[in-house]
């Protein structure tokens, strides 16, 4: 028997809930409460929680992050900024806030000073993937299946407030500048795309996106431009409990309503992509939106090579991750001969990273490795350029592809840098907060391959800025379609010039 005012699931009403001991039958009732907490989220976890186990909980974060986070010294680095001090700020917010949802917006706050996409909430999914795959690391992070429930609800809750701004409106944020990217018209006031948003209430963007950085979400770090941005800078509870906002775009004020949309006067359309291999003009272009399959990618790699082929064109823009197995299937389908990658990756040298070392069959806090990727038995024999499209959402694995091109001469990046880190690395921790029972991921590794040349392993060798206009036209035309890669886009008519 366990009762809905059970610590455990720390749920108010008092009800009694049968179940046997087999998974299935608990995934039926966790389904049947996580159901019943969105249509009754009140009798949920809207309740107080002592202001000691909050700080219990933010010192566990802290003491995690001293412990684990390798990253620390380089990301304070780079944005000039100190986290410790940051979190110390962010700590005494707990004298002013009472309830468990309150608490983990604040820890959503913490984990925006690292810049880091994979420091970040768990959802039941990746608890559920940690557990099937990397039970070990699940086991010292203390994470258990009954922790989905936990999971999934502050996961949601993170990003429910999307659905409170109501007006419509888009940004696109190029080399310092936000640019709106949805034409609209709001009482009487026409607004076009491509005209500059250069204020929220009467304060220049980056003083906003600086002085309230913590809050807002999808920060980002312009590494030429040396500032934070958000491309939904107005996108936060803030603004949204004021109901009203004024964007200064173009040279005029538009006060919207977060609560009442814009009219659009162009139609919204949305592109998906999908993996492609196909050749035209002497180029081989492979697109990979993901890092997974990468033998498919080679098999059609192969059936698609004709001699006529002088470079070849790996396009991994918006390309979110996966595995390094797949990009590495890639080039062996591809290469002549063998290729090295020299790998330095480094750990915090302490007790805590010790205890960590045997889950990844390590036996000291660094990884000084050089791989080598070896032609596949039918590989094309290719010796010429290979190009690496990157562009600002190139994250993870994908990233750890472009990253190479700095150790090899015919293997080139070409594109915008990441705003986050990047690199290669290990399967990030995973840890629960013990009062709340917040669930969050973060790396422990940092990957120095680079050196003085490539530091955040986040650059490209050819640096293309997109233009708002080239932009623009990728939403009103589908920048998928063959005849659009073909003919107008622009990193790859720039390829095509090399």
């Amino acid at each position: 028997k366990l009762k809905w005012s059970d610590p455990r699931l720390n749920l108010a009403p008092t009800v009694v809930c049968n179940f046997n001991q087999d998974r299935n039958t608990f995934m039926r009732f966790k389904k049947i409460v996580f159901t019943l907490m969105v249509i009754f989220p009140a009798l949920s976890f809207a309740q107080e929680i002592p202001r000691d186990k909050m700080v219990e909980d933010f010192t566990q974060l802290s003491s995690i992050v001293n412990d684990f986070y390798r990253a620390k010294p380089l990301v304070e680095k780079r944005t000039q900024s100190n986290i410790s001090g940051q979190l110390n700020s962010l700590l005494k917010a707990c004298d002013t806030i009472q309830t468990k949802e309150e608490f983990a917006d604040l820890i959503r706050m913490a984990l925006n000073v690292f810049n880091d996409k994979h420091t970040a909430f768990a959802n039941g999914s990746t608890i559920k993937m940690y557990l099937s795959r990397f039970p070990s690391v699940a086991n010292f992070g203390g994470i258990t299946l009954s922790d989905t429930l936990f999971a999934d609800y502050f996961f949601n809750l993170s990003n429910s407030i999307m659905p409170q701004m109501k007006t419509g409106i888009r940004s696109k944020y190029i080399n310092g500048h936000y640019y709106n990217v949805r034409a609209f018209n709001y009482q009487g006031m026409s607004v076009k795309a491509g005209e500059e948003i250069t204020a929220i209430n009467h304060i220049p963007i980056s003083d906003y996106v600086r002085q309230n950085k913590f809050k807002l979400f999808n920060l980002a770090w312009d590494e030429n431009n040396q500032q934070w941005y958000s491309e939904l800078f107005w996108l936060n509870k803030y603004v949204i409990d004021n109901e009203i906002f004024i964007l200064t775009i173009g040279n005029k004020d538009v006060t919207l309503s977060c609560n009442e949309k814009v009219n659009l006067t162009q139609e919204i359309k949305q592109f998906s992509t999908s993996p492609l291999v196909i050749a035209f003009d002497s180029i081989l272009y492979v697109r990979m939106p993901i890092m997974y399959n990468g033998q498919w990618f080679a098999e059609q790699i192969i059936s698609n090579y004709n001699n006529d082929i002088i470079k070849i064109i790996i396009d991994i823009r918006g390309n979110n991750g996966g595995q390094d197995k797949a990009w590495k299937e890639v080039l062996s389908s591809i290469i002549n001969e063998p290729i090295t990658i020299k790998s330095h990756i480094l750990m915090n040298d302490n007790e805590a990273v010790k205890k960590v070392l045997p889950l990844y069959n390590l036996e000291a806090p660094q990884v000084l490795n050089t791989d080598t990727i070896l032609p596949s038995d039918n590989n094309i024999n290719f010796k010429g350029d290979i190009y690496i499209l990157q562009d600002s959402e190139t994250y993870s694995a994908a990233s750890s592809l472009t990253s190479i091109a700095f150790q090899h001469k015919n293997i080139i990046s070409v594109g915008q840098p990441s705003p986050y880190i990047s690199g290669r690395g290990l399967t990030p921790l995973i840890f629960k907060l013990n009062h709340s029972g917040i669930v969050f991921r973060m790396p422990f590794t940092i990957d120095l391959s680079g050196e003085k040349a490539n530091p955040y392993m986040n650059k490209v060798e050819i640096e293309l800025q997109q233009s708002i206009g080239e932009y623009l036209t990728k939403t009103t035309i589908n920048p998928y379609d063959i005849d659009f890669i073909k003919n107008n886009d622009t990193m790859i008519n720039y390829i095509k010039k090399q």
